[in-house]
Formats: C-alpha cells, sequence, structure tokens
C-alpha cells in the first residue's frame, strides 16, 4: 500500500512505533516514504525496471527498452526487505529498541544497477549495450551450438582462458593472428574473434562443447529455457524445487525460496493457506476465548 493508504488506516509508522517503540516496522513501496512522488503507484515494471535504467541499459541506444519478466523486481525486493528485517531484529537484541526499515522498487533497482550508475556519475557517459555480435567482450558472451542451444561464455580472465577456448574448438591457429595476440588487439577485432567463434560453435551440438569445455577449463554456462531448468539435475541436488501439496490432486512443482537452512531442508510443503484459514488459532494463541472469537466472526 501506498503511505497515504496506511496514514488513513492508523497503520504508518509514526503511529505504530510511537505506541511501541520495540516494534521492528518494515515498509515497502515503490517510491520511497519522502519525496514529491512518494505517493507514485509503483509496481515492478514501472518503480524498479523503467526508472531505474534497467530496461534501457540493457538494449542498444537506439532500440526500444524491454519488458521485465513477471516479479522479477518484486522477488528481489522481498529479500532486501528480509535482509534489512533481519538486521533490525538483531539490532533489537542489543539495544530493546525497534527500527522503521524501509524499502522500495527504487531503491532495489538502483541498487542492481550500481556499478553503471556509479560509472556514469564519475566519468559522464556509459558504453551502451551491443548486439551479440559486436560485444567488447568475446570470451563473456552467448553462442549457439548446433543444435540451436544457446550458452555464454564466462572467460573474465581474458589471457587466462584464451587458449583453453582456442584448444576446446581446436583453432590454437588463432593465437598466432595478430588480430587475437593480446586482451587489446581481442577487444579491438572483436566482432571478427565472434565471427571466428561462431563458425566454430555452429559445428556441434552443445553437449559435445560441455564435454570439450570441461577437459580444457573453459568456464562456461548453458543459457537455458524454462523447461530446461526444470529438467536441470543441478538445480534439483541444489534444492531449487519444493512441492506444494494440493488438496484433491497431485502435488505441483514450484520455485523454493533461495535460502536453505542447512540441516532442514525443504522439499515439500502444505497447501497454500486459503483467506483467514487460521485466524481463529492466531487469536487463540493470543488469548482469546472460543466464545470471543466466535463473536468477532472468527
Amino acid at each position: 500500500m501506498r503511505p497515504a493508504a496506511l496514514q488513513r488506516m492508523g497503520f504508518d509508522h509514526e503511529t505504530l512505533t510511537a505506541r511501541h517503540p520495540e516494534l521492528v516496522y518494515a515498509t515497502i513501496t515503490g517510491y520511497g516514504l519522502d519525496g514529491p512522488e512518494a505517493w507514485r503507484p509503483g509496481y515492478d515494471i514501472g518503480a524498479f525496471w523503467a526508472r531505474t535504467g534497467i530496461a534501457r541499459d540493457l538494449v542498444p541506444r537506439d532500440a526500444a527498452p524491454i519488458p521485465v519478466r513477471m516479479g522479477l523486481g518484486d522477488h528481489m525486493t522481498g529479500l532486501t526487505a528480509a535482509a534489512g528485517i533481519s538486521g533490525a531484529l538483531f539490532e533489537r537484541t542489543r539495544t530493546g529498541k525497534g527500527r522503521v526499515v524501509e524499502v522500495s522498487l527504487l531503491r532495489t533497482g538502483l541498487y542492481g544497477m550500481g556499478w553503471q550508475i556509479a560509472n556514469q556519475a564519475t566519468f559522464g557517459k556509459l558504453e551502451s549495450a551491443k548486439p551479440r555480435e559486436q560485444s567488447p567482450t568475446p570470451l563473456v558472451n552467448s553462442y549457439r551450438a548446433a543444435d540451436d542451444k544457446w550458452f555464454w561464455l564466462i572467460g573474465l580472465e581474458v589471457d587466462r582462458h584464451f587458449p583453453g577456448v582456442l584448444a576446446a574448438v581446436e583453432r590454437q591457429d588463432l593465437a598466432a593472428d595478430e588480430r587475437f595476440a593480446d586482451a587489446k588487439s581481442r577487444k579491438q577485432n572483436a566482432a571478427a574473434l565472434i565471427a571466428e567463434l561462431d563458425e566454430c560453435f555452429a559445428s556441434r551440438p552443445l553437449q559435445e562443447w560441455a564435454t570439450r569445455f570441461d577437459a580444457n577449463d573453459v568456464w562456461w554456462a548453458p543459457a537455458q529455457t524454462p523447461a530446461e531448468v526444470l529438467e536441470d539435475p543441478q538445480v534439483e541436488a541444489a534444492g531449487g524445487f519444493v512441492e506444494i501439496d494440493v488438496p484433491g490432486g497431485d502435488p505441483v512443482t514450484s520455485v523454493n525460496s533461495p535460502v536453505t537452512f542447512r540441516g532442514t531442508p525443504l522439499r515439500r510443503t502444505p497447501p497454500v493457506p486459503k483467506v483467514g484459514e487460521h485466524t481463529a488459532d492466531v487469536l487463540a494463541e493470543l488469548g482469546y476465548s472460543a466464545a470471543e472469537i466466535a463473536a468477532l466472526g472468527g
């Protein structure tokens, strides 16, 4: 809810923390609690994705901004809020005092864009995104194998990783090409190197490249579709999925929390509660009698 709506209901942080100074109060908004646009509605496509520059930074300068996939900014902002709440709760164990934890879609998006915005602030300019064929970093780029599966090379340490890539594609001759002799020349001739690698990678399916990459210590990752992610054994082994029970039906697979508390893995959960399903239980824990709960409509 926006700040004004909370104030109308008496649930704003000023009211509640004045009554309960030990309260840890977390507020999640689109644009924050202060400023001329704190009132503005803020779904993640607006406050997180568009306003912070992410949508424009991911595409070439003259291209249309791309949309965010559903919930991306919401999920990141939720994790940010959880971290802030944890810090405030720890502080309360030391001081006995509560804290207002303020999180917004805007600030979370800005934090994600921290590298780019800092460069813009420092140097007054920022290199725009380029098509993959023109990427200045050929060893940190996407490529397509013969079976139309995409993958990323992750050769961040260019001089270290370049020989392994050449060994994997059996093109050690490129090391003697003056256009690719060192990191500087490879950047200057990046488009030519990408074209050479495109031709190589188009000759074999991804599984063959995976074997060759691992044998030559090439750092890489598959660029998977959601369907492929669901079949990924590493995602499964890492605890990436959880089974959710469905009353009268088979359980459904969903994405697990990104945090595992070692020793208590979450692999299956009860059904999602219905609205108000546990109201009577909560009121009973708070000391309400059965008659009082019934009078409240519980």
